[in-house]
Parts: structure tokens; C-alpha cells; sequence
């Protein structure tokens, strides 16, 4: 699962204060590096690993059955280092992108909070910006 947060938003009376800009991104090249691939997804035609039991008709079972239970085939996946991998050139472009869009640089940071709930990923990070 993930984490939430919330946070509270008012306008901003000066120049350069509040949301200077947004940055959103998405690439599914890797989706099945973190994915959920049961119930939902007929995951046999994405990945090399046959990844759920049901058969290969148009819907099949490939919602839910007892066999994927029994198999506990219906958890999320991830393949760890490969997301550490993405997560640790992808976070820092995106960082960078919005930095130089608003003028600004690394050393122009007083805090930065990431919605990254791994360590090794957010300190890794934080040395590619100092």
C-alpha cells in the first residue's frame, strides 16, 4: 500500500510564493516492474513468467479464482532493484526539470519532502542534488 498525506493550500500574496509550477510524468515502459497484476490484468502476455493461472480466452478467469488464492497470486509485485534503479535517475530528472523551469537550482533548496517512503531511494537522491 502507499501513504497519505494532506496539506493545506491558501494563495500566496508575493511573487515567487505558493505553487510555482507543476511537473507530471508517466511512463509504462517498465509497468510491470511495480505492478498489481491479480485480480484484473491479464498478466501472462505482459512478462516472460507466467504470473496468474487462468486460461487464455478473451476474459477467462483472469479477475479472480480460487486457484490464484491458492497460489497467492493476488498480491502486488515488485521487482526492487529495478524500481531503485528507475526511481533513482527518474526523481532527480523530475526535480531538475522544475527547478530549472522556475530559475532556480539544488542549492536553492531550503526542504525538500519527497512522497517517497524508501530511504536508500530518498538519500540517494538527496546526494545527486547536493
Amino acid at each position: 500500500g502507499d501513504g497519505a498525506g494532506a496539506v493545506v493550500l491558501q494563495p500566496a500574496a508575493k511573487e515567487g510564493q505558493g505553487i510555482l509550477s507543476t511537473h507530471l510524468h508517466s511512463d509504462g515502459e517498465s509497468a510491470e516492474i511495480l505492478a498489481m497484476y491479480n485480480p484484473g490484468t491479464h498478466a501472462n502476455h505482459w512478462t516472460e513468467n507466467k504470473l496468474a493461472d487462468f486460461d487464455e480466452a478473451a476474459i477467462g478467469e483472469m479477475f479472480m479464482s480460487k486457484n490464484m488464492i491458492d497460489h497467492a497470486q493476488n498480491f502486488p509485485y515488485m521487482d526492487g532493484p529495478s524500481v531503485f534503479k528507475k526511481a533513482v535517475v527518474k526523481f532527480p530528472e523530475v526535480i531538475m526539470e522544475a527547478l530549472k523551469t522556475n530559475g532556480l537550482t539544488p542549492a536553492d533548496l531550503n526542504m525538500l519532502i519527497p512522497h517517497q517512503a524508501n530511504l536508500r531511494i530518498a538519500q540517494f537522491v538527496q546526494q545527486k542534488l547536493i
